[in-house]
């Protein structure tokens, strides 16, 4: 009786003292295993784009997809719908992604090509972007300290 005594505290003592560890290596791999979705509106003077965008982070590759309603001045609405492949590096806060495909449709927003950086429309093309964690199911991502967008857990 005495040694199911031992071993048991024993296996106690040694859970309590490697429980950060298995705690830090979680977090760890929950930084950079994660996906969020996020809504956004551009707007000018030649029209609107309302998109529903996700983001998918799984240990250095990653996948953006999105739809959305294009509305240009004088014309009927159009759906859009984007998906691609990217690589990324995290490092601490920032993140570094690279385009893996080249847009399949890329008329699909002449009028707002200005707005919409090359990473999502061209292969071998990359943006780097600030991750501010508002909470623990939410981020902010920001460009030269100015937020994008905000992006929920899903």
């Amino acid at each position: 009786m005495n040694n199911k005594k031992a071993v048991i505290r024993i296996v106690l003592i040694f859970t309590l003292a490697f429980s950060p560890l298995f705690l830090a290596g979680y977090l760890s791999w929950k930084s950079n295993h994660f996906a969020c979705e996020s809504e956004i509106t551009v707007i000018s003077n030649k029209g609107s784009y309302d998109a529903i965008m996700l983001f998918t982070f799984n240990g250095g590759e990653g996948w953006y997809s999105s739809v959305g309603d294009l509305q240009e001045a004088g014309q009927p609405t159009k759906k859009t719908s984007h998906e691609m492949r990217f690589r990324y590096v995290l490092d601490n806060k920032d993140i570094v992604m690279i385009s893996e495909q080249t847009d399949a449709n890329p008329g699909r927003l002449d009028k707002l090509s200005y707005l919409v950086p090359d990473f999502f429309r061209i292969q071998g093309r990359g943006i780097s972007i600030h991750l501010l964690h508002q909470n623990v199911s939410s981020y902010i991502f920001t460009q030269d300290n100015m937020p994008l967008f905000y992006c929920a857990q899903t």
